[in-house]
């Protein structure tokens, strides 16, 4: 929970500089998040019957992210995310983990170059896995 006050912080932090530095239409400020949920039945998934695997597991990510944007040529993106696994009947496979950081950049792009630096999800071609 101590995490979720560092995300409110970061937000209260960055709203009021637009108004504090330039123009109203110097910045851009956004906000999003993601939610995805799923849940998978088993009932004897290994073909074992001395085994008890029947149950149900389920997963849930959570992301949170906000983008803050100078001219179009400037911008700060920080995105958290939280996995929740839940189960019944069968044992939890260890895919939780509590709110984290998953990304946080800068990026500075113009006519000629563009540079980013900084924490980033890679995609490479059909961003399927490589």
């Amino acid at each position: 929970m101590k995490k979720w006050y560092i995300l409110f912080f970061y937000i209260i932090l960055f709203l009021p500089i637009p108004k504090l530095f330039a123009q109203p239409d110097d910045f851009n400020f956004s906000a999003g998040g993601e939610e995805r949920f799923r849940i998978e039945f088993r009932n004897n998934f290994d073909f074992n019957k001395d085994a008890d695997d029947k149950g149900y597991l389920a997963f849930q990510r959570l992301r949170i992210n906000s983008k803050l944007t100078y001219k179009k040529t400037l911008t700060l993106f920080v995105e958290g995310m939280d996995l929740r696994e839940f189960c019944d009947g069968i044992k939890k496979t260890g895919q939780a983990d509590e709110f984290d950081l998953n990304q946080a950049y800068l990026e500075y792009k113009n006519s000629l170059a563009r540079i980013k630096i900084g924490r980033q999800e890679l995609s490479y071609g059909d961003e399927r896995i490589i």
